[in-house]
């Protein structure tokens, strides 16, 4: 355990380093820890065979199955644009490194790295919390005034007074995902004998990042007639689940309700928060000369380009290539500007040791540990 722990936070502050002045991780680094991991329990196994130890394999069992679903995991958030690659390497390897022996409490025996997981998740909620506060108070507490702010609340209601139906189209959207997530969550739940049980912070994580995707589906596809047949669905779904018993049927019912509306704002909150920190704290301008191979120009900014750039531009999470600055930038000097505006790069390697380290250290996720706290 005290080798793996000692690996894994060489690691750990060596990639943050590195990551924190170049924005990247270099593969040499994860490859030679990859290798160093891959080495400790070649070793682990070798002894505990020779020694007659039973439990060796089904902890070699373990964290491989732990491995190759965080590889699966890691990349998957790596696709919906959440981090780069590098950073979904990192936390591969991070799986690798924790001791499983550190995990008091998993949600899934077959993934304790989804501790991890959670743990980075909040780390993240938490910068992006402090980032744009901090960005807030600089910048545009100073010109808050009582004039602007009525202003502005005049302005919200007259927008919110003329657009509610397509708002609450937009809820009533998400209240249906959170209903056919919580309906298939109760039912994997009832079948526990054959699937573990899935716990509130997997399903909230779960939600967090299929809610805009699915709910803007639903919205886009479902006209307000179908929503008001889809709740109809639900209703009768819940009764026959309870074998059509009124009472435990509009408990259910109720309970279901107040958890949306309960998720929704904690949702809508955080999503606020994200949007100010997408698009004012993280952002910045710079001279179109200076855009550069990694830099991720913000969407506002490329949708602002000829149609013939922005089909020639294929941005990943790790940022642009070379020839997409410059095709960026001869279709920027062409229409006579000379500026671009980018994202800053959030420093996902630091917030993931941040997360390994609340992990080793309390041994269960945060999100259980406020719990633990609150209701003890």
């Amino acid at each position: 355990m005290t080798v793996q722990l000692l690996l894994l936070f060489l690691f750990m502050i060596t990639a943050s380093v590195t990551d924190v002045k170049t924005g990247k991780v270099r593969n040499k680094d994860i490859v030679l820890f990859l290798i160093l991991g891959f080495v400790f329990y070649g070793v682990f196994t070798a002894r505990g065979l020779m020694a007659g130890d039973a439990t060796t394999l089904v902890v070699l069992q373990r964290a491989g199955l732990n491995l190759a679903i965080a590889f699966v995991v890691s990349f998957a958030v790596r696709s919906a644009g959440v981090w780069p690659a590098g950073d979904a390497k990192t936390y591969v390897v991070a799986n690798l490194l924790i001791p499983l022996s550190c995990y008091n409490h998993i949600y899934f025996s077959y993934f304790p790295g989804f501790t991890l997981l959670i743990n980075v998740f909040m780390a993240g909620i938490l910068y992006i919390i402090y980032k744009s506060a901090v960005v807030f108070v600089r910048s545009a507490l100073p010109s808050v005034s009582v004039a602007s702010l009525t202003s502005y609340t005049k302005r919200s209601a007259a927008k919110l007074a003329a657009e509610w139906p397509s708002h609450l189209k937009i809820f009533s959207s998400y209240v249906i995902v959170f209903f056919t997530m919580n309906l298939i969550a109760g039912e994997i739940n009832s079948r526990a004998q054959m699937f573990e049980k899935l716990a509130p912070e997997a399903f909230i994580v779960a939600l967090f990042f299929i809610m805009r995707p699915l709910g803007g589906f639903v919205n886009s596809r479902l006209s307000a007639i179908n929503h008001f047949i889809l709740y109809l669905i639900f209703a009768v779904a819940v009764f026959l689940m309870n074998g059509w018993s009124f009472d435990k049927s509009a408990a259910m019912l109720a309970k279901m309700s107040l958890n949306a509306l309960k998720f929704l704002v904690f949702y809508g909150a955080i999503r606020t928060v994200a949007d100010y920190y997408i698009n004012k704290a993280q952002t910045f301008i710079i001279d179109i000369g200076g855009l550069k191979e990694g830099d991720l120009p913000t969407r506002e900014f490329l949708n602002s380009l000829s149609p013939d750039a922005k089909a020639a531009l294929r941005v990943a999470p790790e940022g642009i290539t070379s020839g997409e600055a410059e095709t960026i930038k001869n279709d920027v000097v062409a229409k006579g500007g000379d500026r671009a505006i980018v994202y800053e790069p959030i420093p996902f390697v630091p917030i993931i040791l941040a997360g390994a380290l609340f992990t080793v250290i309390a041994g269960i996720s945060s999100v259980q540990y406020v719990k633990l706290l609150l209701f003890r």
